[in-house]
């Protein structure tokens, strides 16, 4: 099974300060003049054998796989992976907690760090550089950090990395702890989906199809919007209606919502979510929320108790903190997850969530995508909703929305909003972020960036948004670099205007995209597509990212000065072109 232990971060941060702290001492105390340790390789061949514990666990053995293969396309030496049973005990570089590793340690017990955690650290003298964590995931996760903050890796997207190439790798004399900021970290788009960009990009959550290879992930059943499955309507409904909203028509009793202050509904919820963890032992959070519908019960019992709470969150949270109790004892460390959406987004006054309930707060309209949670008076109910949550709630996560729903092609200047609110969630004690963003196909405005830079965000919250957006397009765009960052920076230029409002239904003829952004917008593709003549890949990725342009020639064409009048007479032939490349784009595979 798969484990995953939720905790305070503050407290997983203060372990791995200590135990960075202890690596460090015992590193000083071992310290003795020597002559310097050999590169970790040089010319095409290294010195050095990747160490594994004899007890090492899937995510370890991957991780000293993952290691090998990228040190040789780095620089073309392949170090050897060998259990410490049968180490040489020549130069090395140990993985997990290896016996020579927890010998650095000195005699007083420390804790271990968080499952994602890690420490790495360099003994010079003997030429041994040691990388280790918290399982399942701390010593993979540990890797990945190692080649991509200190040798430069970057995985942008699914095909779309960068290797360096180096004759020369020096010893890595590091000394370094990290630990995620947030425990659940989920950019939900159709392409990061990827188990292995996934893991590469320290991304944890439940959608990815990473395996115990990955070291396992946060895993979801039944994931949102769960009252039909646990009161199935065709099952109860004819017999029982009194468990449902009252509604008049019949044909859309699956549009309902559940009576949660019903004891029949309570009891025969308690036995499904009961069996539901009986039979998905793997998982660690189980859903109990509403239905994507506003149709909420105001029969007595629902009524009074939303009157007495003041939002009809005290009626949901009383019943999923029944849940909750019920199958505490038997399913220990296991966690109900509710929602506060649409009309439960407002906190009740007096009933707070158990320990082992998980409330996620969803930034659903009236809001503004394209301000900062902090600097725009649209989410101002939002951010007072989520003061009040993470002021009465042990567990806090976050459904946030980057994204337009109806118009995923559409673009959508919110990435720098995004880059704010991160560290805003932070502030406030949030646990972890579902952001939903294109999950349905590839592309979207901007989707590889955004998933690559939230990955990095939701690790750390504190690192420069600015630079790794500079660092994505020079890496994914390559040569055509700089004319995608002018078409970056003027379409989140037209968002610097405080009344610039997007949410994630704007439509296109609301936009609020100036007609001279979107001449110039034009202009910056014709010169990426020039400069990526010759190379198929990245002309795909321009012309994949320039389908939102066409998209919005083809739906509102007025943004561009153009009227019906145009359109019928010689504009018309133009935009047959332009449907005719949007068709092709669409169909073409690469793009």
């Amino acid at each position: 099974m798969n484990e995953y232990r939720y905790g305070s971060t503050a407290m997983i941060a203060k372990n791995v300060e200590r135990f960075a702290a202890a690596c460090l001492l015992a590193v000083c105390m071992l310290c003795r003049a020597a002559q310097a340790a050999p590169p970790l390789a040089e010319n095409g061949s290294s010195q050095y054998e990747i160490v594994l514990p004899a007890d090492a666990i899937p995510s370890e053995r991957y991780a000293a796989e993952e290691l090998q293969n990228f040190l040789k396309q780095i620089s073309g030496a392949e170090l050897p992976v060998v259990e410490e049973s049968a180490a040489s005990g020549g130069p090395a570089v140990h993985l997990g907690f290896t016996v020579k590793m927890q010998a650095a340690f000195t005699a007083e017990p420390l804790p271990a760090p968080g499952p994602e955690a890690f420490v790495m650290f360099a003994e010079p003298e003997a030429a041994v550089f040691f990388i280790t964590g918290g399982r399942p995931r701390g010593t993979l996760y540990g890797v990945y950090a190692f080649l991509e903050d200190h040798l430069g890796c970057r995985w942008y997207a699914p095909g779309a990395n960068r290797i360096p190439r180096m004759d020369t790798i020096p010893f890595p004399d590091i000394r370094m702890a990290q630990a995620p900021a947030f425990e659940y970290r989920e950019p939900f788009f159709y392409h990061a989906f990827d188990a292995d960009w996934a893991a590469r990009n320290r991304v944890n959550g439940s959608t990815p199809k990473l395996t115990d290879r990955h070291g396992g992930k946060v895993t979801y059943s039944h994931f949102v919007h769960t009252f039909n499955e646990l009161l199935p309507p065709a099952q109860y409904f004819d017999a029982h209606p009194e468990y449902y909203t009252h509604i008049t028509d019949p044909n859309v009793k699956d549009k309902t919502q559940l009576c949660v202050t019903n004891p029949e509904v309570l009891d025969i919820s308690k036995q499904r979510v009961m069996q539901w963890m009986d039979d998905a032992p793997h998982a660690t959070i189980f859903s109990v929320s509403q239905n994507d519908n506003i149709n909420y019960c105001l029969r007595e019992g629902d009524a009074a108790l939303e009157k007495e709470e003041g939002s009809p969150a005290g009626p949901l949270l009383h019943f999923v903190n029944a849940i909750a109790d019920y199958i505490a004892e038997k399913h220990p460390g296991k966690f109900v997850d509710t929602l506060a959406y649409q009309y439960t987004e407002t906190a009740p006054r007096t009933v707070r969530p158990r320990d082992n309930v998980i409330i996620r707060l969803c930034h659903m309209a009236p809001s503004c995508d394209t301000h900062p949670l902090d600097k725009c008076f649209w989410n101002a109910a939002y951010m007072k909703n989520l003061r009040a949550w993470t002021d009465i709630s042990k567990h806090v996560y976050i459904w946030h929305y980057v994204t337009n729903f109806n118009h995923y092609l559409m673009p959508f200047p919110d990435i720098r909003a995004i880059a704010r609110d991160i560290p805003t969630y932070h502030k406030y004690g949030v646990d972890g972020i579902f952001a939903q963003g294109s999950y349905q196909g590839h592309g979207g405005n901007f989707a590889e960036l955004k998933a690559w830079l939230i990955a990095k965000l939701l690790w750390n919250p504190e690192a420069d948004s600015r630079a790794l957006i500079e660092d994505f397009f020079h890496g994914y765009y390559g040569p055509a670099a700089a004319p995608m960052l002018d078409y970056f920076h003027a379409l989140h230029k037209t968002v610097q205007d405080p009344n610039a409002h997007a949410h994630l239904y704007t439509a296109p003829d609301k936009t609020f995209l100036p007609r001279e952004t979107l001449v110039f917008a034009d202009e910056c593709f014709d010169k990426a597509e020039a400069l990526a003549s010759g190379d198929d890949a990245l002309l795909a990725r321009i012309r994949r990212d320039r389908l939102g342009l066409t998209y919005l020639k083809l739906v509102a064409p007025h943004l561009y000065g153009w009227t019906q009048a145009d359109l019928k007479s010689g504009g018309s032939q133009d935009q047959q072109a332009r449907i005719g490349r949007f068709a092709h784009d669409l169909e073409t595979p690469s793009v």
